[in-house]
């Protein structure tokens, strides 16, 4: 969850609805905060130089649409930073909470949330009357 939305929700309750905007910088970040990789310039397009400011894009491991940014180029490297589609650009919510867990129990792994108004309990831990 983004932080900047996880901040938004603190204190709220199932049943309670909010909406709003996240600036940028508190959603995907700003350009600047994203990563840089170094490429080989012979992995770029004969033809188009790979100059600071151009952006390209490539398919990813699993076929997704990876954009990039030139940053700088030598003969032979270059650099790129990895743009997110969303960053730079604030974002607007509207949410209802269904449920709400404690962070501080643990859930078996893969286990769905538990339906709006029930309260889970470990029997092991009550005590008999």
């Amino acid at each position: 969850m983004l932080a900047g939305l996880e901040q938004r929700l603190e204190g709220l309750s199932p049943g309670d609805e909010r909406e709003g905007e996240i600036p940028a910088r508190e959603a995907f970040g700003t350009e600047e905060s994203l990563p840089l990789k170094e490429m080989p310039r012979a992995s770029f397009p004969q033809g188009t130089p790979p100059e600071p400011g151009l952006i390209f894009e490539a398919k990813g491991a699993r076929g997704e649409a990876v954009n990039f940014k030139v940053v700088s180029a030598t003969k032979t490297a270059v650099t790129v930073r990895l743009l997110h589609p969303l960053v730079g650009r604030d974002l607007e919510y509207r949410v209802k909470v269904l449920s709400v867990d404690d962070p501080n129990i643990p859930r078996p792994a893969g286990a769905p949330p538990p339906p709006p108004g029930v309260v889970e309990l470990d029997l092991d831990a009550l005590e008999e009357p």
